[in-house]
């Protein structure tokens, strides 16, 4: 063995034994991070509720979260890619933490002089550091794990984002409700320096550079304008059609699950079923749960399917899924009673969205380890954000559009416009070799 090939193996082995402890320490920060953001941002929106009573501006809380994505989402690409991804995490939990700081002690001086424009700014402000430490913290995970750990990692940051995004809106109701408000934000900001005490504890590879890419990387910083090195995402995304397709596959995907599903479920279950709230949220439970199994499970076998087949399965779960509510309405056909229909499409309800949760994770996992270990590390960034920007446009345009259609006729013809649009992209993606 040459004296490369001995240094190559030693620094193989030494990062080797570093995932495991790197994925450990960024699951427990993640893990108090998320949960903190997302128990922040409901208790904002009901504090905002409570001392204005207005519901439009509790919605202008919550729409500080898009408003940060579409801003912040391609600065953050650029930001990822010439920074120090390990200072840029850290900086992302020490300002978050010390803005909710901030706003705690100024409410405790003076809480019934305090404006609530501050806090439009603070949910901007934090919504906008979670989307440039979420577009970084994608690039950095193959740096941070080896390759077979990065499917793990995947694995529990799914779980973690599912958990934070049911459990957290419980937790911020019963603690606002415990703790004032300012006791609560001091709380929330001590998480977010606890995850930056652990993140400063990993150890970060720069084996994912090539020599080709550190002389592109330098070049770009020292001789291109801004703008060029921004629209070197985008020619990337549009000159790999490896690239292209994954993030066609996730646009499309999402595009049929916000029309198809988001909107007409929770208004099948209250609207047209006159179910209660209660039963939403049990149903909704479900959905959580399949994305947790459909995780783990993933995680386990993992090596049994390439990503073509996972994806391939996903889009057939999903068009099935899509298909169930759209029969759901012919169960007054095999039953006698009210009773016995509502209980039946209560049961098949919650069976169907504990399968798309699954199908959600069989996607999202594998197609987001697929980019993070294809897309080099010089520019992985960009990619990201501007991937990921893409997505965030057109999603909030299919929600509209499913509000606007739901305005003039029953979900059944949206759940089976979900399950035909599923079935023809799957159609072509067969025909035209989308799924390479």
């Amino acid at each position: 063995m040459t004296e490369s090939e001995t240094i190559q193996a030693a620094q193989t082995s030494s990062f080797f034994k570093t995932s495991k402890r790197n994925m450990h320490i960024l699951n427990l920060s993640e893990g108090v991070s998320a949960f903190g953001t997302s128990i922040f941002t409901f208790a904002a929106g009901l504090y905002v509720l409570r001392q204005t009573g207005s519901g439009t501006s509790y919605a202008l809380t919550l729409c500080m979260n898009i408003l940060a994505v579409l801003l912040m989402t391609p600065i953050s690409g650029l930001m990822a890619d010439f920074f120090s991804k390990k200072k840029l995490l850290l900086i992302c939990d020490f300002f978050s933490g010390l803005s909710l700081l901030i706003l705690s002690f100024i409410l405790i001086g003076q809480p019934k002089r305090f404006p609530i424009i501050f806090i439009y700014v603070i949910t901007f402000f934090l919504n906008a550091i979670a989307n440039l430490y979420n577009v970084t913290l994608e690039s950095a995970k193959s740096e941070l794990v080896e390759k077979d750990f990065l499917l793990s990692l995947n694995s529990v940051q799914k779980i973690l984002d599912a958990l934070s995004g049911t459990i957290a809106p419980v937790l911020g109701g019963i603690v606002f409700a415990i703790f004032p408000f300012p006791v609560f934000l001091l709380f929330d900001g001590i998480t977010f320096f606890f995850s930056a005490c652990c993140k400063y504890f990993l150890i970060f590879s720069n084996r994912s550079f090539q020599k080709e890419d550190i002389s592109t990387f330098s070049k770009g910083k020292s001789s291109v304008s801004l703008f060029s090195q921004w629209k070197e995402g985008i020619l990337y995304i549009q000159q790999n059609s490896f690239i292209r397709s994954l993030f066609s596959i996730l646009l499309f995907y999402n595009i049929f699950l916000s029309f198809s599903i988001t909107v007409p479920v929770p208004y099948y279950i209250t609207t047209a079923l006159q179910l209660s709230s209660q039963t939403l949220g049990f149903v909704e439970g479900f959905f959580t749960f399949g994305i947790i199994t459909g995780s783990i499970f993933i995680s386990k076998v993992s090596n049994k399917f390439t990503v073509k087949e996972s994806i391939r399965f996903s889009f057939i779960g999903s068009a099935f899924c899509m298909l169930g509510f759209f029969l759901l309405n012919y169960v007054n056909l095999i039953s006698s009673t009210s009773f016995t229909t509502a209980n039946i499409r209560i049961v098949l309800m919650c069976f169907l969205m504990f399968l798309l949760g699954n199908c959600i994770s069989w996607i999202d996992i594998p197609l987001f380890m697929e980019l993070q270990l294809k897309i080099p590390a010089y520019i992985r960034g960009r990619v990201f954000s501007q991937g990921l920007c893409i997505i965030k446009l057109f999603t909030p345009l299919a929600l509209l559009l499913s509000g606007v259609c739901l305005n003039h006729v029953t979900p059944y013809p949206l759940f089976f416009a979900g399950f035909l649009g599923l079935s023809c992209f799957l159609l072509y993606s067969v025909f035209h070799s989308l799924f390479k």
